[in-house]
């Protein structure tokens, strides 16, 4: 599954970035790609420590990707949002 964003960028800022950025385009994907990394990296070590502490977990997957699916579908995984929620 993808998902599509869309934003909008009043000219001043636009001029803004492009005072300062030769491709603003470029930097904002490669802005977005990086946060992308980080949470993934962010989501596959809480999620290992999360199945090492749970005695009902076989076998941890070796790909993130494993990681990240196997944690997701867990009746006990929150998102951000939720966890930020139930906290309060």
């Amino acid at each position: 599954m993808t998902n599509t964003y869309t934003f909008t960028i009043s000219d001043e800022d636009l001029a803004a970035l492009h005072h300062v950025i030769l491709d603003t385009e470029e930097w904002l994907t490669n802005l977005l790609q990086n946060k992308i990394i980080a949470c993934r990296e962010k989501l596959v070590t809480d999620g290992v420590d999360t199945l090492k502490a749970d005695d009902t977990v076989e076998s941890i997957p070796a790909s993130d990707s494993g990681i990240i699916q196997m944690i997701i579908a867990r009746s006990d995984y929150k998102i951000r949002k939720e966890q930020l929620v139930s906290a309060s």
